[in-house]
């Protein structure tokens, strides 16, 4: 049994490789070749097919802490992928109110919470329909004025593992974002949507990787 007390360890459901000399490994002895056919899904894990990705750990995953800056549209999206995905430790940064005018884009909210600070609605929707898996990851939010709260921002970001990055403050601020990723060595992930156009950047938060932020084509 694993952490999550699943009959498998890190990303495979079985020790699935097959022996030295049998046919596959013979004919090239890489992960994909040596992996036989797995055994049936495993009831009632959530995570069972992405652990079955050659090259995918879980394991991993679940140890993370994520950052979100932002929970506009695209911040939103991201925190639902993060928790679908099962990523360890969830904390959501915003300043806003979540308006009817958010309805038909912010995937976090619905009619009923229209008025409430986009932070609360972001995590009673989370913890409601999107916690699928076992154990559940940690949510945190704090509703503030990040720019006003760098300091705090500052030491959010030196207890995750990676910040995404999906406020619309401009390109001062993400700078100054990209620095801190970069000084602590964290990937970033910076989003951004206006009118019919999107653009992601991803930086590695290796040294030398830092992005010269352009403004959305």
């Amino acid at each position: 049994m694993n952490a999550a007390g699943m009959p498998h360890p890190g990303y495979v459901r079985q020790e699935e490789n097959g022996p030295e000399d049998s046919e596959q490994c013979k004919a090239g002895a890489t992960l994909e070749r040596r992996k036989e056919p797995p055994l049936p899904e495993a009831a009632g894990d959530a995570f069972d097919r992405q652990r079955l990705i050659c090259g995918f750990d879980h394991g991993l995953v679940a140890r993370q802490t994520v950052l979100v800056l932002g929970l506009g549209g695209v911040g939103q999206g991201a925190a639902l992928a993060l928790a679908r995905l099962g990523v360890g430790a969830i904390i959501l940064v915003d300043a806003g109110v979540y308006e009817a005018s958010d309805l038909n884009r912010q995937c976090l909210g619905s009619p009923s919470q229209v008025g409430r600070a986009k932070v609360e609605v972001a995590l009673e929707t989370l913890r409601a329909h999107h916690l699928v898996g076992a154990p559940a990851p940690a949510l945190e939010g704090f509703r503030m004025d990040a720019l006003a709260e760098w300091a705090q921002v500052v030491r959010l970001a030196r207890r995750s593992d990676a910040v995404f990055n999906a406020m619309g403050a401009g390109p001062l601020w993400d700078h100054a974002v990209n620095g801190l990723c970069l000084e602590l060595g964290l990937p970033l992930v910076r989003g951004e949507s206006e009118e019919w156009s999107a653009r992601v950047d991803l930086a590695s938060g290796r040294e030398g990787t830092r992005c010269q932020v352009q403004p959305a084509p």
